[in-house]
């Protein structure tokens, strides 16, 4: 058994900690740091605490709590859990009609992506403050300076959501959100923060774009027309799919800007039927910002027309957001641009790798109206929830945009069908699955450790189809890994967080690694394949595609999920799951090496679809089966 060292001790974990709690109490305070709390804390106050360090190593108090604490008893978590996206779209329709229409397309559902991180939030933050208020009789909510570690919900609109949701709840709301001045350490980057290019990289990059869009229309001039297929991937789909084309019958669409500028890239469009465009930005006529300024009035005129506070809030967050920092008026160029382009390239049909976010969205949606065949496929691994895509299965109101489905593997086809969607189906699998044909056999049954070992750990975090996880299961996470490997003499640990902007900053992990007193090595920015190339093993989350990467090469990966969450495990199969770091390293201990071969199966068809570049570009000669499904 690991002994623990006493630094270990010191980590107060979120399990148990309402049953200290008295009866009831007449106020709930919610704010970042305990210490905010301080003017109105008494006996019947109970303060809900955001910043899961603040808290940690704050005055240990019973009826100081972490905001997340509920979650562990509240089961359906404002009944999102299979319709989150259904949810999202839900505050454009009025009276049965959607009142965002700009040029045949939902304004308003272009952010869905966006506001589904927001529903999320604040179906969370309903299951939580419902639980307090009716368990322990609350009678008023403060409200100081509380928000979720990654949210999009500007400053000023914060106390908007809790006011919302102490109305519907019937308590009494205070905000005090203007007597304090935060001077916290930031969990997460501004969600408004977006990386800037450097000005050259940017002109050689135009340089390039123009380039292969003109060599590819002049030669397209002295060709025979072809059956046209419009391709809106992104770069890990493409470059196999352009590489794998061997149909002269089909002339291929794909956007210039998605191509690594790579000698075998170039010399691959080149040579192949491919016609490489540019999704140019359009300008609004007089008429269209007219249009645009009569929906943004619309919705503001019936924000409260709906009893749903996700509604409300949706409506709000569009017409004092993201219509003030230009968002809407820059998705109705969006709109306006993709119209335009498919006008210019009529294609015959379409694939998009992504239903839920503009671009791809967006022409999906002007194809149905304009009657062109849309196909969808996966761009990454699947997530283990039953969460129905509007998309793919239609709302209320409103039939899919999606004609087929081409499926990577047994696994799609198995939360399709659990998922209710009618569209027809045809398995061709994954176009990056070469890759994982390429691993080397298996790690050794036998796994040799030392303290030299070198171990990559990458971030856990709950994310944002999952309504019931916890982001203080995150922190407990990062503190165990270090410590209970740590004391097990391994020297060599390497945390990495997700790469991305608008997520977790190095620097609270850092924060949190010097209050515990342990050494850390804390990465965001280096590329997953230097980090997996150093590896030895790979602890990670399983609803990662870097757990299928590792696999690929041949590495071991330990996969772990914390309690509550919404995931189906069974789409694993057989490869283990673990609980907790503990049983991690009980694993390794014994020399456990897990097998991925069959779930590598599962989800590329590695084996099934030996080359699925193949089935993809001879799935476009075909109308594809009948549905399986139904």
């Amino acid at each position: 058994m690991i002994t623990v060292s006493d630094k270990t001790k010191k980590l107060r974990r979120i399990d148990g900690v309402l049953q200290n709690l008295n009866k009831s109490y007449r106020s709930l305070v919610m704010t970042q740091n305990p210490k905010n709390a301080h003017p109105f804390m008494d006996q019947n106050t109970l303060v809900l605490c955001g910043n899961w360090l603040a808290w940690q190593f704050g005055p240990v108090l019973p009826n100081v709590i972490p905001y997340e604490t509920a979650l562990l008893k509240v089961k359906d978590v404002a009944n999102i859990d299979t319709n989150l996206y259904e949810r999202t779209d839900s505050w454009v329709y009025h009276e049965g009609k959607d009142i965002t229409v700009f040029e045949g397309v939902s304004l308003g559902k272009s952010f869905q992506g966006s506001l589904a991180l927001t529903v999320c939030n604040l179906a969370r933050l309903f299951g939580v403050l419902s639980y307090f208020v009716k368990t322990y009789n609350i009678k008023e909510i403060i409200y100081i300076d509380f928000t979720p570690d990654v949210d999009i919900t500007p400053v000023k609109l914060r106390s908007s959501a809790i006011k919302i949701v102490s109305s519907i709840l019937s308590v009494r709301f205070i905000d005090k959100s203007q007597t304090l001045t935060n001077t916290e350490i930031e969990i997460s980057d501004s969600y408004s923060q977006e990386p800037t290019s450097n000005f050259f990289i940017m002109l050689l990059r135009d340089a390039y774009v123009k380039f292969l869009c003109a060599f590819t229309y002049l030669r397209s001039l002295s060709t025979p027309k072809r059956f046209r297929v419009l391709i809106c991937v992104g770069t890990s789909l493409a470059e196999p799919l352009m590489l794998g084309l061997n149909k002269n019958s089909i002339e291929a669409i794909f956007m210039a800007r998605v191509f690594r500028k790579t000698f075998k890239n170039i010399l691959g469009i080149i040579c192949r039927p491919i016609l490489a465009e540019n999704l140019d930005e359009k300008s609004l006529t007089p008429e269209q910002n007219d249009k645009i300024t009569e929906i943004c009035e619309g919705v503001s005129s019936i924000i409260y027309d709906s009893d749903d506070f996700i509604v409300q809030f949706c409506r709000k967050l569009f017409v004092e957001h993201f219509a003030k920092i230009g968002a809407v008026d820059a998705a109705a160029r969006q709109i306006n641009s993709a119209k335009k382009f498919l006008q210019r390239v009529k294609p015959d049909r379409i694939i998009v790798d992504g239903i839920r976010n503009p671009p791809t969205r967006t022409i999906a949606e002007i194809a149905h109206t304009m009657d062109i065949p849309v196909d969808y496929i996966w761009h990454s691994i699947l997530v283990p929830q039953y969460i129905q895509i509007p998309g793919l299965v239609g709302d209320r109101y409103t039939p899919p945009l999606i004609s087929r489905c081409l499926s990577w593997g047994s696994t799609n086809d198995r939360w399709l069908k659990r998922t209710n969607v009618k569209t027809p189906c045809l398995r061709v699998g994954s176009p990056v699955s070469a890759r994982y044909q390429k691993r080397p056999n298996n790690t050794a049954n036998k796994l040799v450790l030392s303290p030299s070992t070198n171990i990559l750990i990458l971030q856990y975090a709950p994310i944002v189809s999952d309504p019931k996880s916890m982001n203080a299961r995150l922190y407990e996470y990062f503190v165990d890994s270090h410590l209970l490997l740590q004391a097990q003499k391994f020297e060599n640990l390497l945390f990495k967080l997700h790469p991305g902007p608008k997520r977790w900053k190095p620097s609270y992990f850092q924060a949190i690694a010097d209050q515990f007193g342990f050494k850390a090595v804390i990465i965001k920015k280096k590329p997953f394949h230097s980090c997996v190339s150093w590896a030895d093993i790979v602890i990670g989350p399983p609803q990662t595609g870097a757990m299928f990467e590792t696999l690929a090469i041949g590495k071991p990966y330990y996969p772990v999920i914390y309690e509550p969450h919404c995931f189906d495990l069974s789409f694993y199969d057989d490869y283990p799951i673990y609980s907790s770091i503990q049983a991690v390293i009980d694993s390794m201990l014994a020399g456990y090496v897990p097998n991925g071969k069959k779930l590598l199966n599962s989800v590329y068809s590695t084996d099934d679809i030996p080359n699925s570049t193949h089935e993809f570009w001879g799935a476009l000669d075909s109308t594809g089966p009948d549905n399986p499904f139904s």
